[in-house]
């Protein structure tokens, strides 16, 4: 199975966009995964990708087939994943809190619609 980071850089060679640009969002996605504490706007990822927040929105979703925000849902999605097999006696409300979510309900519905399981499912699997 290939490593997430060698499927990003084959979806963006794969993407026919200028070096510079792969260049750029590669190091967006680095960012993204560094930094899913905090809060990732669409303007600051924009900004640090040098791009207008609609040329960002556009090439990023064509390339990756979801919109930032969704991208950076999922990822959050899959942390939390990891947390909650690696952390089996962690509260999923204390999970969900610390990966942005605002309830254990709406942690609920999210992590369904990824993964297809719900939480304590995924936790038994």
């Amino acid at each position: 199975m290939p490593s997430p980071a060698s499927t990003v850089a084959a979806e963006l060679t794969a993407a026919a966009m200028p070096e510079h640009h792969q260049r750029r969002l590669a190091a967006v996605l680095a960012y993204i995964d560094a930094n899913l504490d905090e809060e990732l706007e669409l303007a600051s990822l924009a900004e640090r990708a040098h791009f207008s927040m609609f040329h960002f929105q556009r090439l990023f979703t064509r390339v990756f087939g979801q919109s930032p925000s969704l991208y950076v849902q999922r990822r959050r999605l899959e942390r939390a994943a990891r947390q909650l097999r690696e952390e089996p006696q962690r509260p999923v409300l204390e999970i969900a809190l610390s990966n942005g979510y605002q309830s254990q309900g709406g942690f609920n519905r999210a992590f369904r619609r990824c993964f297809g399981v719900n939480t304590s499912q995924w936790r038994t699997a």
